[in-house]
């Protein structure tokens, strides 16, 4: 009876051929109804307590304490992954970290010396920040490239240490190549939702960087990578690491909680990427969105987590999309964008609560 109703308000609104009507899923079919009844109060109200039972069945709510599978920050910190011959960063096994070859590190305890550093730093170079709550309300900026054979690394020694709690649309600007960031956590705490938009935007020459078992909370697009002036941010490592917002993002600018927009040849792998909710704009967001006409992404074994409560609350929320919507042509890396991402792989992941689509292509070769 439910699925009748919903594909008489389908057909009623939008004339469409019955055949193609009942194709469509349940959800598909309370979307595109209440899409199509905006503007015509007397069908809203016969048959929108259909389209809410529906809802309120097909979306049940997630239990409670939903594990996190092994992904996200680990509480000890890994590893180093280290690049290949190529100067593309290995990914990390997860294994903890030994001392058995400590490298000299650079101490940093306040947020002017962290500015400092962060703009002097040389290859080679560990800026390890003392434990503690660092207030960050200017953007950082990296001022000289690592190496791939000499990365520069910022760290804490401990995961869960060090927060910067950030007051800055942007958090940390990576225009130089390899770099590392290790087992920070970042959090935005902007009043308005459009004052913190990226605690990491990658840009340009910054080919090689690493974000490894950081936890980044409170941003629209936690990262956004994309090229500059021609130049590109390839070969990346983002892993290991937990992106979440406390609720919905107050916002009409993009929600992607990884926003990848051109950069060739990034692993995306073993995070866990939760609450991704927008109500402002279009009150569209996604977990991980790649697209721009870049290729050889690797996104794998990560938890995208839409929302863990509140399934049925306002808004789309996709889990993965390769493409994610039209890119603007001048944003593209080969000008077109007649392909958003080609040549790219989406295994072994786990995406749920996602009220859209869990993995999406959009223009994907």
């Amino acid at each position: 009876m439910l699925a009748m109703a919903l594909s008489l308000a389908a057909y009623l609104v939008r004339g469409e051929r019955w055949s193609a009507v009942v194709e469509r899923t349940p959800m598909e079919l309370v979307r595109y109804s209440e899409r199509r009844l905006e503007g015509h109060p007397n069908l809203q109200r016969l048959l929108g307590p259909a389209l809410d039972a529906v809802r309120r069945s097909q979306e049940r709510e997630p239990p409670a304490n939903l594990p996190t599978l092994g992904k996200g920050q680990r509480p000890h910190a890994l590893a180093a992954a280290g690049y290949d011959g190529a100067g593309r960063p290995r990914a990390s096994s997860g294994t903890a970290a030994t001392d058995a070859a400590p490298r000299a590190t650079t101490l940093v305890t306040s947020v002017d010396e962290l500015a400092t550093a962060v703009a002097a730093a040389l290859p080679g170079q560990v800026l390890e920040l003392a434990p503690g709550t660092y207030a960050l309300s200017q953007t950082l900026t990296t001022g000289h490239a690592g190496l791939a054979a000499q990365p520069i690394v910022l760290r804490a020694a401990k995961p869960g240490s060090v927060e910067i709690v950030v007051t800055a649309l942007q958090a940390v600007v990576v225009n130089q190549p390899y770099w590392i960031f290790e087992n920070l956590n970042w959090r935005g705490a902007c009043l308005q939702h459009d004052a913190c938009e990226h605690a990491f935007h990658i840009v340009a020459r910054a080919r090689g960087t690493v974000i490894l078992n950081n936890r980044i909370s409170d941003f629209n697009a936690h990262l956004k990578i994309n090229g500059q002036d021609g130049a590109w941010p390839d070969d990346g490592l983002l892993q290991f690491s937990t992106l979440t917002n406390s609720g919905p993002r107050r916002t009409a600018s993009p929600v992607s909680l990884v926003d990848l927009v051109g950069a060739s040849g990034w692993q995306i792998a073993d995070n866990h990427v939760e609450r991704t909710a927008k109500e402002g704009g279009n009150r569209i967001s996604y977990g991980v969105c790649v697209k721009g006409a870049g290729q050889q992404v690797r996104v794998e074994r990560n938890l995208v987590v839409c929302t863990p409560e509140r399934v049925s609350q306002p808004g789309l929320r996709v889990g993965i999309s390769l493409g994610c919507g039209a890119t603007g042509k001048e944003f593209c890396r080969d000008g077109r964008c007649d392909v958003e991402l080609s040549n790219s792989v989406v295994a072994n992941n786990v995406v749920a609560h996602c009220n859209d689509f869990g993995i999406d292509l959009h223009r994907a070769r």
